[in-house]
């Protein structure tokens, strides 16, 4: 039979640890160099074991235990309900208080401050210092030995010499001691990089520091350019700059009415050679006599013509068609300021609605034998018509009147003169003082023209011979001064055969420069396709040895010329 429990019995020792059993077998170290030894060297790694099969998820383990709901409904249920907050801590002061503090708080924080500790010595002074690094000599001497020698200040600065683009500058110092540095200017013509300008038409200029840009093409450009100084180009610089036409002030007066500042004056001008024209507004004068109008320059043509100016002036409802006054509504300006160092100055008046007529006057006091001058005049071989002339009593001066109503539209008219004698037969030999038959702008103030038998005496010299000559429209050298210096001329006989190109007139003058001064007139007609001319008058012969030949025709067209002379 089983007996009862006895009591337990009394509690053994502890036993030692391992740590102790070391020691007591010889270990020296410390506990962590104990543990530390405990620690094998790792052993090399097993073979991979074989995958194991794939768990179930938390949701599938829950169901396998009877949760009936989606997994949506597993993961709510997995969030359990608010804590209840926790009780606030106590401070500082309370914890304080438990620990026996019997005061109050304010009490309290004043036991936490401590009190002031002991004022430091003082250092010693820079002096006392020095004097212990060795320094023999009294304060004063000390202080004197802190004060540096005087420093040396600019007086001046003053450019004192300039070879080419190099300025030599000269510094003077306070103490008249002397130094000089070197500048090199870009003073000079700079020359212009940018695409889209043409450098032949824009001159920079740099003067002590100033661009001066001008332009004989360009206008009211605001922006940038880059210069450079030579062809290295290795002082690309680009500067603001702003370029505006050249102008010329034409002044315009009023013959016959009066503008207010509600009136508006338009002027079309330009050039007919390459079809450049603008319309401005001219600036009305206080008093309604007169206006300006700015004309660029870049619309006239190489030699500084405007040829081709209209006017126009809108007083209230009504438009004023307005011409030069004496002349025809079409101008022809000359622009040069040099020549017109004040502007040009024109006068205008209105177009009349009615046609105009032009007188014509005749000379023909060196034509004998004259009994019959008859007129007809036109343009360009069409609509040619015939004039009432009226011949005075001696049979030296005949006069007519020719209607705008057949001019073409620059304001020409060609005119033909047949000179007959008593029997109705034609005079033949004569020729014009200056124009012949030919082209005449029409004018309202008239024109006068004198006919002449020629006279010719002596042998004629050839000076030039069957030269072909094509023609540009403006004029072009054709004999020089020199090869007409030397000789002895009495007369010149210019012989021409027009040829019709791409030009619309057939026309050959010989002038003495490019503004058609001492013009002569070889052949001046739609029609014609020879013709002479001999130049008989001493001025217009000493002006040609002056100056050369210059020859003009129509443009695209061309000529052969022979020219001789006879002598005194």
């Amino acid at each position: 039979l089983a007996g009862k429990n006895g009591i337990d019995g009394i509690n053994g020792s502890d036993g030692k640890s391992a740590y102790e059993l070391a020691k007591e077998n010889g270990f020296t170290g410390t506990l962590s160099e104990w543990l530390d030894s405990l620690i094998g060297e790792d052993g090399q790694n097993g073979i991979d074991g074989i995958n194991g099969i794939d768990g179930k998820s938390a949701y599938e383990l829950a169901k396998e235990n009877g949760f009936t709901g989606t997994v949506t409904e597993w993961l709510a249920s997995l969030v359990g309900e608010n804590g209840k907050d926790g009780e606030n801590g106590k401070s500082a002061y309370e914890i304080a208080k438990e620990n026996g503090f019997t005061g109050t708080i304010q009490e309290w924080l004043l036991t936490l401050v401590g009190k002031n500790g002991q004022d430091g010595k003082d250092g010693k002074s820079a002096y006392e210092l020095a004097k212990e690094q060795g320094y023999t000599g009294t304060l004063d001497e000390w202080l004197k030995s802190l004060v540096g020698k005087p420093g040396k200040g600019i007086s001046s600065i003053t450019k004192t010499n300039t070879e080419g683009l190099v300025d030599t500058y000269t510094i003077t110092y306070t103490n008249g001691e002397t130094t000089t540095f070197t500048v090199t200017s870009k003073d000079g013509t700079w020359l212009v990089y940018d695409e889209g300008l043409d450098p032949e038409q824009i001159s920079v200029v740099l003067k002590d520091g100033v661009y001066t840009v001008t332009s004989l093409k360009y206008a009211d450009y605001n922006g940038t350019i880059t210069l450079y100084e030579s062809e290295e180009r290795a002082d690309d610089i680009e500067i603001p700059f702003t370029i505006t036409y050249p102008y010329v002030d034409v002044t315009i007066n009023f013959s016959e009415f009066t503008l207010t500042q509600d009136d508006v004056l338009t002027v079309h001008y330009g050039n007919n050679e390459n079809s450049e024209f603008e319309d401005i507004e001219a600036t009305i004068s206080e008093d309604g006599k007169s206006a300006i109008a700015k004309f660029k320059k870049e619309l006239a043509n190489d030699d500084f013509w405007y040829n081709g100016i209209t006017f126009s002036a809108t007083v209230g409802e009504e438009t004023i068609a307005l011409r030069t006054a004496g002349d025809t509504k079409n101008y022809f300006c000359y622009t040069d300021t040099e020549t017109w160092p004040n502007g040009v100055i024109l006068t205008i008046e209105k177009t009349p609605t009615e046609a105009e007529y032009m007188p014509v006057t005749i000379n023909l006091e060196n034509i004998e034998g004259v009994e019959t001058v008859e007129v007809t005049y036109g343009y360009d071989g069409i609509d040619y018509v015939a004039a009432e002339v009226t011949l005075n009593e001696d049979k030296t001066q005949a006069t007519t009147s020719l209607s705008s109503d057949y001019k073409n539209g620059s304001g020409w008219l060609e005119i033909k003169v047949v000179l007959k004698d008593a029997d109705g037969n034609e005079i033949t030999g004569y020729q014009s003082e200056k124009y012949g038959n030919g082209w005449f702008e029409f004018k309202t103030s008239g024109i006068e023209f004198k006919l002449y038998n020629a006279i010719i005496e002596g042998e004629q010299i050839p000076l030039v011979e069957d030269t072909l000559v094509q023609f540009s429209g403006n004029p072009t050298e054709f004999i020089s001064k020199d090869s007409l210096a030397e000789l002895n001329i009495a007369t010149m006989t210019f012989t021409v055969t027009y040829t019709r190109g791409t030009g619309s007139w057939n026309w050959v003058n010989f002038v003495t420069d490019s503004l058609y001064s001492n013009k002569t007139v070889a052949l001046d007609s739609a029609t014609e396709i020879e013709g002479s001319i001999t130049i008989t008058d001493a001025n217009i012969i000493t002006a040609y040895k002056e100056n050369g030949i210059l020859i003009a025709g129509g443009n695209g067209d061309s000529a052969t010329v022979t020219v001789s002379y006879t002598t005194e």
